[in-house]
Protein backbone atom coordinates (compact mmCIF):
# COMPACT_ATOMS: atom_id res chain seq x y z
CA UNK A 1 0.00 0.00 0.00
CA UNK A 2 1.27 3.15 -1.01
CA UNK A 3 2.19 5.78 2.08
CA UNK A 4 0.17 9.23 1.30
CA UNK A 5 2.67 11.92 0.21
CA UNK A 6 2.81 15.20 2.33
CA UNK A 7 4.46 18.52 2.63
CA UNK A 8 3.97 18.92 6.41
CA UNK A 9 7.34 18.76 8.17
CA UNK A 10 7.26 16.72 11.68
CA UNK A 11 6.05 18.64 14.92
CA UNK A 12 9.58 20.01 15.43
CA UNK A 13 12.96 19.37 14.27
CA UNK A 14 16.33 20.51 15.11
CA UNK A 15 19.01 21.81 12.73
CA UNK A 16 22.47 22.42 13.75
CA UNK A 17 23.02 26.16 12.67
CA UNK A 18 26.91 28.24 11.71
CA UNK A 19 26.78 32.24 12.13
CA UNK A 20 30.44 33.30 10.43
CA UNK A 21 30.68 37.01 11.10
CA UNK A 22 33.74 38.83 9.43
CA UNK A 23 33.78 42.39 10.70
CA UNK A 24 36.46 45.06 10.47
CA UNK A 25 38.76 44.28 13.22
CA UNK A 26 37.80 40.99 14.36
CA UNK A 27 35.95 37.67 12.79
CA UNK A 28 33.95 35.03 15.41
CA UNK A 29 32.66 31.78 14.19
CA UNK A 30 29.48 30.50 16.41
CA UNK A 31 27.30 26.84 16.16
CA UNK A 32 23.60 27.30 17.47
CA UNK A 33 21.08 24.17 17.60
CA UNK A 34 17.64 25.22 16.42
CA UNK A 35 14.21 23.72 17.02
CA UNK A 36 11.83 24.43 14.34
CA UNK A 37 8.04 23.38 14.93
CA UNK A 38 4.61 23.81 13.24
CA UNK A 39 3.01 26.29 15.26
CA UNK A 40 -0.17 26.32 12.70
CA UNK A 41 -3.63 25.32 13.93
CA UNK A 42 -5.14 21.97 13.10
CA UNK A 43 -6.38 22.84 9.22
CA UNK A 44 -3.67 25.91 8.80
CA UNK A 45 -0.99 26.46 6.98
CA UNK A 46 1.96 25.73 8.08
CA UNK A 47 4.12 27.88 10.01
CA UNK A 48 7.86 27.05 11.39
CA UNK A 49 8.93 29.10 13.79
CA UNK A 50 12.17 28.92 15.60
CA UNK A 51 11.07 27.71 19.13
CA UNK A 52 14.35 27.41 20.57
CA UNK A 53 17.72 28.53 20.33
CA UNK A 54 21.11 27.02 21.90
CA UNK A 55 24.60 28.17 21.39
CA UNK A 56 26.72 24.67 21.26
CA UNK A 57 30.35 26.40 20.41
CA UNK A 58 31.33 29.95 20.33
CA UNK A 59 34.89 30.27 18.68
CA UNK A 60 37.24 32.60 20.39
CA UNK A 61 37.06 36.25 19.14
CA UNK A 62 39.99 36.79 16.50
CA UNK A 63 41.75 39.51 13.95
CA UNK A 64 40.37 39.17 10.92
CA UNK A 65 43.22 38.49 8.49
CA UNK A 66 43.93 40.63 5.93
CA UNK A 67 46.98 40.93 3.28
CA UNK A 68 46.62 44.43 2.80
CA UNK A 69 44.27 47.62 3.93
CA UNK A 70 42.32 46.88 0.82
CA UNK A 71 42.37 43.22 0.72
CA UNK A 72 41.17 40.10 3.12
CA UNK A 73 43.64 36.76 3.20
CA UNK A 74 40.86 34.69 2.05
CA UNK A 75 42.80 31.71 2.21
CA UNK A 76 43.80 32.72 5.74
CA UNK A 77 39.86 33.33 6.85
CA UNK A 78 39.16 29.96 5.50
CA UNK A 79 41.86 28.43 7.66
CA UNK A 80 40.24 29.97 10.81
CA UNK A 81 36.85 28.99 10.00
CA UNK A 82 38.21 25.25 9.05
CA UNK A 83 39.96 25.45 12.23
CA UNK A 84 36.90 26.13 14.16
CA UNK A 85 34.52 23.93 12.85
CA UNK A 86 37.65 21.46 14.02
CA UNK A 87 37.57 22.99 17.83
CA UNK A 88 33.99 22.76 17.63
CA UNK A 89 33.93 18.89 16.28
CA UNK A 90 31.48 19.33 13.59
CA UNK A 91 31.67 18.22 9.90
CA UNK A 92 30.91 20.99 7.32
CA UNK A 93 27.88 18.08 6.14
CA UNK A 94 26.57 18.03 9.35
CA UNK A 95 25.62 22.07 8.78
CA UNK A 96 22.05 22.23 7.52
CA UNK A 97 21.83 25.92 7.54
CA UNK A 98 23.63 29.07 8.59
CA UNK A 99 25.15 32.50 8.11
CA UNK A 100 28.33 34.60 6.54
CA UNK A 101 27.96 38.35 7.02
CA UNK A 102 30.78 40.88 6.52
CA UNK A 103 30.44 44.02 7.92
CA UNK A 104 31.49 47.72 8.39
CA UNK A 105 34.55 48.35 6.48
CA UNK A 106 35.27 44.95 5.49
CA UNK A 107 32.54 45.09 3.13
CA UNK A 108 34.16 47.56 1.31
CA UNK A 109 37.46 45.74 0.82
CA UNK A 110 37.93 44.43 -2.53
CA UNK A 111 37.70 40.55 -2.57
CA UNK A 112 34.78 40.88 -0.14
CA UNK A 113 32.79 38.71 -2.95
CA UNK A 114 35.41 36.03 -3.04
CA UNK A 115 35.27 35.62 0.85
CA UNK A 116 31.40 34.55 0.86
CA UNK A 117 32.15 32.37 -2.17
CA UNK A 118 34.67 30.44 -0.54
CA UNK A 119 32.80 30.20 3.16
CA UNK A 120 29.94 29.66 1.30
CA UNK A 121 30.93 26.23 0.81
CA UNK A 122 31.31 25.08 4.77
CA UNK A 123 27.17 24.62 4.98
CA UNK A 124 24.04 23.54 3.50
CA UNK A 125 21.62 26.44 2.64
CA UNK A 126 23.66 29.23 3.68
CA UNK A 127 22.55 33.00 4.07
CA UNK A 128 26.01 34.91 2.43
CA UNK A 129 25.59 38.75 2.32
CA UNK A 130 27.54 41.82 2.33
CA UNK A 131 25.53 43.41 5.28
CA UNK A 132 25.01 47.61 4.44
CA UNK A 133 24.33 49.81 7.50
CA UNK A 134 20.73 49.17 7.75
CA UNK A 135 21.50 45.66 7.82
CA UNK A 136 24.17 45.81 10.38
CA UNK A 137 22.62 48.12 12.60
CA UNK A 138 19.64 45.31 12.82
CA UNK A 139 21.50 42.44 13.56
CA UNK A 140 23.23 44.09 16.07
CA UNK A 141 20.11 45.94 17.93
CA UNK A 142 18.33 42.27 17.71
CA UNK A 143 21.80 40.33 19.08
CA UNK A 144 22.01 42.72 21.95
CA UNK A 145 18.27 41.96 22.77
CA UNK A 146 17.09 45.29 22.92
CA UNK A 147 14.42 44.80 20.01
CA UNK A 148 13.59 42.01 22.12
CA UNK A 149 13.24 44.39 25.67
CA UNK A 150 12.02 46.81 23.39
CA UNK A 151 8.85 44.41 22.39
CA UNK A 152 8.56 43.12 26.38
CA UNK A 153 8.50 46.27 28.07
CA UNK A 154 6.29 48.40 25.35
CA UNK A 155 9.13 50.85 24.82
CA UNK A 156 11.72 52.67 22.69
CA UNK A 157 15.09 51.38 22.67
CA UNK A 158 18.53 52.36 20.63
CA UNK A 159 20.77 50.51 20.72
CA UNK A 160 24.56 51.84 19.31
CA UNK A 161 26.62 49.08 17.72
CA UNK A 162 30.69 50.42 17.87
CA UNK A 163 33.10 48.60 15.57
CA UNK A 164 36.57 48.83 14.13
CA UNK A 165 35.50 50.98 11.00
CA UNK A 166 32.04 51.83 11.59
CA UNK A 167 29.29 52.76 14.35
CA UNK A 168 25.47 52.08 13.72
CA UNK A 169 22.57 52.61 15.68
CA UNK A 170 19.29 51.33 15.78
CA UNK A 171 15.90 52.29 17.38
CA UNK A 172 12.87 49.91 18.61
CA UNK A 173 9.87 51.07 19.42
CA UNK A 174 7.67 48.09 20.84
CA UNK A 175 9.52 45.69 19.62
CA UNK A 176 9.81 47.28 15.75
CA UNK A 177 12.65 48.75 13.98
CA UNK A 178 11.73 52.21 13.78
CA UNK A 179 14.73 54.05 12.64
CA UNK A 180 18.65 53.78 12.01
CA UNK A 181 22.16 55.87 11.26
CA UNK A 182 25.37 54.37 10.20
CA UNK A 183 28.58 56.77 11.30
CA UNK A 184 31.75 56.24 9.03
CA UNK A 185 33.91 55.82 11.93
CA UNK A 186 35.14 53.33 14.72
CA UNK A 187 37.40 52.31 17.25
CA UNK A 188 39.98 51.05 14.79
CA UNK A 189 40.26 54.22 12.18
CA UNK A 190 44.06 54.90 13.63
CA UNK A 191 45.97 52.05 14.92
CA UNK A 192 49.10 52.02 17.00
CA UNK A 193 51.73 48.89 17.54
CA UNK A 194 51.85 47.79 20.89
CA UNK A 195 55.21 47.29 20.85
CA UNK A 196 56.87 50.69 19.74
CA UNK A 197 53.92 53.09 19.85
CA UNK A 198 53.83 53.56 16.41
CA UNK A 199 51.11 55.17 14.09
CA UNK A 200 50.70 51.76 12.21
CA UNK A 201 47.63 52.60 10.26
CA UNK A 202 45.21 55.62 10.07
CA UNK A 203 41.97 55.49 8.09
CA UNK A 204 40.69 58.26 5.56
CA UNK A 205 37.81 58.82 8.06
CA UNK A 206 40.63 59.50 10.99
CA UNK A 207 42.16 61.94 8.21
CA UNK A 208 39.75 63.86 8.19
CA UNK A 209 39.29 64.36 11.93
CA UNK A 210 42.72 65.09 12.71
CA UNK A 211 42.63 67.55 9.96
CA UNK A 212 39.56 69.29 11.78
CA UNK A 213 41.62 69.30 14.92
CA UNK A 214 44.67 70.43 13.49
CA UNK A 215 46.80 67.39 14.47
CA UNK A 216 49.41 66.29 12.04
CA UNK A 217 49.98 63.00 12.45
CA UNK A 218 51.31 60.10 9.99
CA UNK A 219 51.92 56.36 9.91
CA UNK A 220 55.50 56.32 11.06
CA UNK A 221 54.90 58.90 14.48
Amino acid sequence: MLRPYTLFMPDSRALLSVGVDVGTTTTQVIFSRLNLMDVARSGQIPRINITDRKVIYQSPIVLTPLVDAQTIDAAKLNEIVRGEYASAGVDPSQVETGAVIITGETAKKKNADEILRALSGLAGDFVVSVAGPNVESLIAGKGAGAAQYSQTNYATVTNVDIGGGSANSATFKSGNLVGAAAMNYGGRILEVEHENGRVRHIAEPAKQILADIGLNLNVGD
